[in-house]
């Protein structure tokens, strides 16, 4: 896996890797990006445009991260239930969740069997700082 990105609090990032703008992402895969988050209490993870094949239903999850993460991106294991979970639009779907006291994040793309998806937009993290 590649490294994972650091998005200390109060800061934004454009996602990259398995979720750059412009990747075709094939039916029935999860690509992923792991996100170092350190004391942030929330995340919001936003998809600003996608496109699709054919109509489907295609999700947009967020997870935090436990155990031995590391900044490589290797170890540790993710929450088996999303933190926050959307269906994608094609115009803009948002996700957002306090995830203390992770200090790790998942963003994936679950795309579903029957169509691609191709990011059109950028995929962005936004932390914040404590949760309340």
């Amino acid at each position: 896996m590649p490294q994972a990105i650091d998005a200390h609090p109060n800061s934004n990032v454009i996602v990259c890797g398995a979720l750059l703008t412009g990747t075709v992402i094939p039916a029935s895969t999860s690509p992923f990006v792991r996100a170092y988050i350190g004391n942030a209490g929330k995340v919001q993870a936003e998809l600003t445009s996608a496109n699709f094949s054919t109509t489907a239903t295609h999700k947009f999850n967020l997870y935090g991260v436990l155990g031995d993460a590391r900044m490589n991106g290797d170890g540790g294991f993710r929450t088996s239930a999303p933190l926050a979970s959307a269906t994608i639009v094609s115009t803009f779907t948002t996700l957002s969740a306090v995830t203390w006291p992770y200090q790790f994040v998942d963003i994936e793309i679950a795309v579903g069997a029957s169509s691609t998806v191709t990011i059109a937009g950028k995929v962005l993290l936004g932390t914040a700082g404590p949760s309340t």
